[in-house]
């Protein structure tokens, strides 16, 4: 092993040309393990044109991915995300290359995850993925709740936790609340799988009551038209279209807070990059960021219903109106932990104890 680890991420970026969590966090990992010392290459199994050719490597075959393999010799392949067709191939080539990976599933494993065309992915992992499961030195969770509820763990027992990270804000200008104040998602518009059916029957219970007080904005790439439900809503609750760079960076430091009622998540960044503007945040046990936002006291937790949603946000306003700047002080603190620099030197510690432990069994 090189005293400058060699470091080689592989996902798919997927076929819609549009970046997504994975996308931006595998990028962000790689660029801040580059600025920690080692060499990192990312290969993707797709080509994606809203990610710079600078970037990335594409292989579309057996030999592309071999070629980067001999052209690169990494010392350990990370790869990532789960039930790509391409998977099997890669940590086949990987194995016969000798070449040890882990495997990160970003909350693909999840018990809720996979009970959407169960049949069709039990089937995938019987004859393709559990390969891939099981000849990978350590599966790696974001979480110890996404570990708890990982489909995964009896077909390989072995993982770390390396969590997702955030670039923390150079500077936050002090926040000036305006009334009404704002609630905003800020992830994809999933009407089911991020809880988008039971906030709006949430809404629709609190539209009476808290119209003129708090006002609801919804930022995010849509999937389908059912993101226009919320236009019988006005003002009090909008859908306001995808933001990134500097328009997001507005979005989160004119808010007053965040909700994410999802189903399933890994480890979501949206809530972290919250908790970095101050924002202290609504979610469900299924987001995996529970015991965080309860621990850190900068959140509250709702459970999977219409009726939980409505009375927490209930709560959340009546919070935040009689100590809003300590839970903006909060959810600052609670993110400090999660910045790149500090997963990129985990991330790296854990990759040469793995390659230790594996020079030592050879």
């Amino acid at each position: 092993m090189n005293e400058r680890l060699k470091i080689l991420h592989v996902l798919h970026f997927g076929s819609k040309n549009k970046r997504n969590g994975v996308i931006e966090a595998v990028l962000s990992l790689a660029q801040a393990q580059r600025e920690a010392g080692a060499e990192v290459k990312v290969a993707s199994a797709s080509r994606n044109s809203s990610v710079p050719d600078s970037d990335y490597v594409a292989f579309d075959s057996r030999k592309s991915f071999r070629e980067i393999l001999d052209t690169f010799q990494p010392d350990i392949a990370h790869v990532h995300d789960m039930y790509w067709l391409e998977m099997p191939m890669v940590a086949k080539s990987l194995k016969n290359k000798q070449i040890p990976y882990i495997l990160t599933f970003h909350g693909g494993a999840s018990l809720v995850s996979n009970r959407k065309k169960w049949l069709k992915k039990k089937a995938a992992r019987i004859l393709m993925f559990n390969y891939v499961i099981r000849n990978a030195q350590r599966v790696v969770y974001l979480t110890e709740g996404e570990m708890r509820n990982s489909i995964a763990k009896r077909t390989n027992p072995n993982y770390l936790i390396i969590p997702n990270g955030i670039l923390l804000p150079t500077q936050i200008a002090e926040h000036q609340q305006t009334t009404p104040f704002t609630i905003v998602f800020l992830s994809r518009m999933d009407f089911h799988g991020k809880g988008l059916d039971l906030l709006e029957q949430a809404i629709a219970q609190l539209k009476d009551e808290l119209s003129g007080k708090v006002q609801f904005r919804f930022y995010g790439y849509t999937y389908d038209e059912t993101y226009r439900i919320f236009e019988q809503y006005g003002d009090f609750a909008k859908y306001c279209g995808y933001v990134s760079g500097n328009d997001k960076e507005k979005v989160l430091s004119d808010a007053e807070m965040m909700i994410l009622p999802s189903r399933s998540e890994g480890m979501p960044v949206s809530i972290l990059e919250g908790l970095a503007y101050g924002l202290p945040c609504i979610v469900t046990p299924q987001t995996n960021m529970a015991d965080l936002v309860t621990d850190k006291h900068c959140g509250w937790v709702c459970q999977l219903s219409a009726q939980s949603i409505a009375d927490t946000i209930r709560k959340a306003v009546a919070d935040y109106e009689s100590n809003g700047k300590q839970l903006r002080l909060n959810a600052m603190a609670a993110a400090e932990e999660f910045s790149w620099q500090n997963v990129s030197k985990l991330s790296l510690e854990q990759y040469r104890n793995l390659l230790k432990e594996r020079t030592l069994k050879l």
